[in-house]
C-alpha cells in the first residue's frame, strides 16, 4: 500500500532517507558553532525532510496537536513582533524570521514517523560529531592560548585576553560552551550507555567547561554552576554533595593556577566600582524607563538600538556610556519587554516555557534510556541558557538559538523511541 507519493515499503527507500537523516543531522552538529550559513542550509533541509515524511505519513495533525501551545505562542510572538513595530510607526523588516523558522523546523520533529532504528542511528551520529567537533573548537582554542598560534580559517584574532574566531564573541562561546557542558554533564550522568561513551561524555563536558572559562564569560560562570548544582540535585542528594565537593575543589585550582580568571570571577561581586557592572545597572534602568512608557507594545522590536541612547540622556551626568548601550539590555526578559512591551515578553515566555515543559514533564521512555536521557540533558542545557539570559541575551543570539534548536531536534528525533540503553 501507498500513502501520499512516497513509497511506503521500500526498503531501499527507507535506507537512503535514513543516510539523509544522518547526513543532515550531522552536518547541522558539525557547523553548529562555526558557520550560521553551514547551519541554516542543515535547518532547512531537515525541515524540508520532516515535512516530507510527515506529508507522507498523513499524521502531522495529531503530533502538532500536542505541541499546540508552544506552536501557537510561538506564532503568535512573531505576529507580536510585527505589530509592535507597526504600532510604533517602524516599517516592517523580516527580522523577526531569523529564528521562527529554525525553531519552527525543530518542532516538526516531534513523534515523526520513521523507522525507530535508523533515528536513533542519526541521533547517535549527530550527537558524537557534536562532541567531537566541540571538543576540537576548544583543544584548538587551548592550543592557540597557550602558542599563541593563529590559524588561516576562521581566524584568530586576540583583543584584551579574550579568544575570538573559534569563540567568536567571547560571552556568545561561553554561552555556547556551558550549555554545551550542561547537555554532555547530564548525558555522561544519566544515559545508562557503554562506560566507553559515557567517558567520552564526561571527557567532552570537561572541555567545554574549560572553554567557557576561556571565554572570560562572567555570566556564564555562574549559571554553569547554578545549573550543573540542578543537574546533581536530579540525580541524587549523594551526588550534589560529591558535585558541590568536586565544583568547590576545581575552583579552587583554578583560582589559585589562573589569576586573571580569579580576578574576573571576583569582578561579579563588585558591583559599585566594576565598569561593567556599574553600566549593566544602568542598561536595566533604561529598560526599565522604556517599559514603564511603553508597557504594551514595547519601543518596537529591533528599535532598542535606535532608543536607547534618547533614555540614557538622564544618566549621562553619573555616567559616561561605552558603545555597548546601542547593543541590547544585557538582560534578555527586558530587551524583549522594552522592545515588543509586557505582551511581548509574556509570549515569548510561555513559548520557552511550554519547551521546558515538554523537556522535563514525563521524560519519554525508561529511565536511563537514551530518549529519557536527550530530553532531560536538552531541559537542563535550556535551565542554561534561562540563567544566563538574566545578564545576557541568550535565547536570542543567533549561535544560542540555533543550538539549543539543534538539541531540541535530536531529542524529539529519538523521542518515539522504546525505552533502550543502547
Amino acid at each position: 500500500m501507498k500513502t501520499g507519493f512516497l513509497p511506503a515499503d521500500d526498503a531501499q527507500f527507507r535506507r537512503t532517507a535514513g543516510s539523509l537523516l544522518s547526513g543532515l543531522a550531522v552536518l547541522y552538529a558539525l557547523t553548529v558553532l562555526l558557520s550560521h550559513s553551514a547551519a541554516y542550509i542543515a535547518v532547512a533541509g531537515l525541515g524540508i525532510f520532516a515535512v516530507i515524511f510527515w506529508w507522507r505519513t498523513r499524521g502531522i495533525v495529531t503530533a502538532l496537536g500536542e505541541l499546540r501551545i508552544p506552536l501557537i505562542s510561538l506564532a503568535a510572538f512573531l505576529v507580536w513582533e510585527v505589530l509592535s513595530r507597526l504600532i510604533n510607526h517602524k516599517p516592517p523588516t523580516l527580522a523577526p524570521l531569523d529564528d521562527i523558522p529554525v525553531l519552527f523546523a525543530s518542532l516538526l520533529f516531534y513523534r515523526l514517523s520513521f523507522d525507530p532504528e535508523q533515528k536513533k542511528r542519526a541521533v547517535r551520529h549527530a550527537l558524537f560529531a557534536l562532541a567531537a567537533g566541540a571538543v576540537l573548537v576548544v583543544l584548538l582554542g587551548i592550543l592557540q592560548q597557550t602558542a599563541g598560534l593563529t590559524y588561516p580559517f576562521p581566524k584568530q584574532p586576540m583583543r584584551e585576553g579574550k579568544l575570538y574566531g573559534f569563540f567568536r564573541y567571547y560571552i556568545q562561546a561561553g554561552c555556547t560552551f556551558s550549555t554545551l557542558a550542561i547537555f554532555f554533564s547530564s548525558l555522561a550522568l544519566f544515559w545508562e550507555t557503554t562506560r566507553t561513551r559515557r567517558i567520552l561524555l564526561g571527557i567532552a563536558a570537561a572541555l567545554m567547561m574549560a572553554g567557557t572559562l576561556m571565554t572570560f564569560a562572567r555570566t556564564y560562570f555562574l549559571s554553569l554552576l547554578a545549573t550543573l548544582l540542578m543537574v546533581c540535585a536530579r540525580k541524587s542528594l549523594r551526588t550534589v554533595a560529591l558535585g558541590a565537593g568536586l565544583m568547590a575543589v576545581v575552583v579552587t585550582l583554578v583560582f589559585v593556577f589562573f589569576p586573571l580568571i580569579r580576578e574576573r570571577a571576583y569582578s561579579i561581586a563588585d558591583v559599585r566600582k566594576h565598569p561593567s557592572n556599574v553600566e549593566r545597572l544602568y542598561f536595566f534602568r533604561i529598560a526599565r524607563d522604556m517599559i514603564a512608557d511603553h508597557p504594551v507594545a514595547g519601543v518596537g522590536q529591533r528599535e532598542w538600538e535606535h532608543t536607547a541612547e534618547a533614555y540614557s540622556v538622564p544618566y549621562t551626568k553619573e555616567w559616561t556610556f561605552s558603545p555597548a548601550l546601542r547593543a541590547h539590555a544585557h538582560n534578555v526578559y527586558l530587551t524583549v519587554a522594552a522592545e515588543t512591551g509586557l505582551v511581548g515578553l509574556a509570549l515569548f515566555l510561555t513559548f520557552w516555557l511550554s519547551v521546558a515543559v515538554l523537556l522535563f514533564r514525563r521524560p519519554p521512555g525508561e529511565k536511563g534510556g537514551m530518549s529519557w536521557s536527550l530530553s532531560i540533558s536538552t531541559g537542563f542545557a535550556l535551565m542554561n541558557l534561562f540563567l544566563g539570559g538574566v545578564f545576557d541575551e541568550s535565547l536570542r543570539r543567533p549561535l544560542s538559538f540555533l543550538l539549543i534548536a539543534f538539541l531540541l531536534t535530536l531529542t524529539l528525533l529519538g523521542r518515539d523511541e522504546p525505552a533502550e540503553k543502547q
